[in-house]
């Protein structure tokens, strides 16, 4: 600072001798809170020239140490008005900015700078990894003015080059330019955004209006956003996946044009909408696809909820295909309803949705109300979409009301479905925490008259003829696995239609009974390829692991059990020893039975 007074004072005595053309400052180091210059050079000409310059400037607004130059080419008193001015910045081992613009100074409360160009070229990487640049080229132009202590800025931004990363977001801007165009004002601490249009080339379209505490940026604001989404798939890929790489539906896509509109308030939506057309949604986490997906859908956190409509052409869950189907909801808060009943096509039948609601999404307090018909859908073409062995029959039903509360799904009456010809009917039903891990079921199941030929026919199991009731009490899951029940499966009674047993389930109920096999398959019996039975019969009861079995009745050597009876000439019966099986065990000879292939008869 020595150095600086003696120029100052040199200065004054040149000043005095005579008119002064030229004054040159030199100064090693200035210091204030937080920054420095050093190696300061300043220039003044005669007809208001001034130059300045530092070798390093270090700030808090600068990432690393820069080299900064100045340059007026005439400053014109009083107003301190420059209109060609000049400035460079080089920062080490990010990039340089350079600004040509004009300055009208009348106060600190009264002053216009207008920024005619400003080029930025950047490379970076912060240490924790979150923000990165290469080679990011923008260019900023407009104007910064004060009026009595209000801030106003009119700035359009571009980049066109590089790349850019901030933590999930990753920008190519060479594939996808980017500009943008603010006018707003700051007061106090209050940012007014009067209009904010970003747009980006394949993308789409954001406006911003709204204001901003910028002490509290996330707890103050009020904010209205309206985007529009030329390219859903380029948006997805860009914006929505790495947003959603952590949840369920990570990677979901929506193709084509949508239209969004929200309302946020000190952080936190108040209103949504969102408006499509011939779009497509896929959903790969539920296996669901949307095609020629148009129509609205609009979200309130406050009732009352807003009518919604929305419908597609075709799509699909899984490998199931769907037909055209409308739906008409509200939302409110955490609540969805249907305002009008679904009726979704599903391979040649259908699914009637009468009543779903929805309360409390997203919390441990999730509540559910549902009720739905199935009319008749082809079994044969369901399990070839679900890759199943083939089913003959339909599948037809009705399903009872179903409530989820506190965590606890609960059927409120029978759900019963057509199967195989017969009736399949589930009592009781109930399901705790059936979202998370291990839910645990519990339920009772009757079957009646199913037809045996269109059960065992897809399954090389054998083939049995007949009708076969059932009935399985008290059946406990836990994670979907059986872990207790006490299960019979037997003939119709009564039943009187034609009773054949093929050599092949023999030999496979044989075997899950513990009973010998393959002696079909030589001597007398082998002429015949299957057999007249009168019952069938067998009983599991699961405790603890392990599956206590029986049959009919006990076999006359009153060690074994009948599991069928056999009729008339050649009379066959089949016997089971095995009383207590591991249910493991028991699932593994099941699975070994049917796929051994089928019995030769030679």
């Amino acid at each position: 600072m020595r150095r600086y007074a003696f120029l100052c004072a040199l200065s004054l005595c040149v000043g005095s001798a005579g008119a002064v053309e030229r004054i040159e400052l030199s100064v090693d180091r200035i210091e204030g809170a937080g920054w420095q210059l050093r190696g300061l050079r300043a220039d003044w000409r005669l007809g208001g020239a001034v130059s300045a310059s530092a070798h390093t400037v270090e700030g808090p607004g600068l990432p690393a140490p820069a080299a900064a130059r100045l340059r007026c080419a005439r400053i014109a008193a009083p107003a301190l008005r420059c209109d060609d001015a000049s400035a460079e910045l080089d920062i080490a081992r990010l990039g340089s900015v350079d600004a040509r613009f004009a300055v009208d100074w009348t106060s600190a409360r009264h002053w216009l700078i207008e920024l005619r160009e400003l080029r930025a070229q950047l490379s970076y990487n912060s240490a924790d990894g979150r923000l990165a640049a290469d080679r990011l080229q923008a260019a900023l132009s407009g104007s910064v003015r004060t009026r009595g202590g209000t801030l106003g800025a009119d700035l359009q931004l571009r980049a066109a080059a590089g790349q850019a990363y901030a933590e999930p977001i990753f920008v190519d801007f060479g594939a996808h330019p980017f500009a943008a165009h603010l006018r707003g004002s700051w007061t106090d601490s209050t940012l007014a955004i009067e209009r904010l249009t970003a747009a980006q080339s394949g993308i789409g379209t954001v406006v911003v209006r709204g204001t901003v505490d910028t002490r509290a940026p996330t707890q103050a604001h009020a904010l209205t956003l309206d985007v529009d989404v030329s390219d859903g798939t380029a948006a997805s890929e860009l914006y929505a996946k790495p947003l959603l790489v952590s949840t369920p539906v990570k990677d979901s896509s929506l193709a084509g044009a949508a239209r969004i509109g929200a309302e946020i308030h000190d952080g936190m939506p108040r209103a949504l909408q969102l408006k499509l057309d011939d779009a497509v949604l896929v959903v790969p986490a539920y296996g669901l696809r949307l095609a020629g997906l148009s129509g609205h859908a609009a979200w309130r956190a406050q009732a009352p909820a807003t009518p919604s409509a929305l419908h597609w052409r075709d799509g699909s869950i899984g490998r199931v295909p769907l037909g055209g189907a409308a739906l008409r909801f509200q939302t409110a808060g955490r609540d969805f309803e249907l305002s009008a009943a679904l009726q979704l096509p599903v391979l040649d039948g259908r699914l009637d949705v009468e009543r779903l609601a929805l309360r409390g999404l997203g919390t441990e307090a999730l509540g559910a109300d549902f009720a739905a018909r199935i009319e008749p859908i082809d079994l044969k073409q369901l399990c070839r979409a679900l890759g199943w062995p083939e089913f003959s029959g339909t599948l037809a039903g009705r399903l009872p009301g179903l409530r989820l509360r506190e965590r606890r799904l609960d059927i409120d009456g029978t759900l019963r479905a057509s199967a195989f010809d017969g009736e399949i009917e589930v009592r009781e039903l109930t399901v705790i925490e059936p979202f998370g891990v291990l839910p645990r079921i519990r339920t009772d199941i009757r079957l009646r008259r199913l037809d045996l030929a269109a059960l065992t026919g897809a399954f090389d199991f054998g083939r049995i003829t007949g009708r076969l009731d059932g009935d399985i009490e008290n059946l406990r899951l836990l994670g979907w696995t059986p872990v207790a029940m006490d299960a019979r499966l037997y003939t119709t009674p009564g039943d009187r239609s034609r009773h054949r047993i093929s050599q092949r389930a023999i030999d496979s109920i044989s075997s899950i009974g513990g009973g010998p096999t393959g002696l079909l398959q030589r001597g007398f019996f082998s002429l015949f390829e299957d057999f007249a039975y009168d019952r069938i019969g067998w009983s599991c009861r699961l405790d603890n692991g392990v599956c206590i079995m029986d049959g009919i009745h006990p076999h006359e050597d009153g060690r074994g059990y009948v599991l069928v009876e056999g009729k008339g000439l050649p009379r066959i019966d089949v016997v089971g020893y095995s009383r207590r099986v591991s249910w493991h065990v028991f699932l593994s000879q099941l699975r070994s039975a049917i796929e051994a292939g089928p019995a030769q008869v030679q």
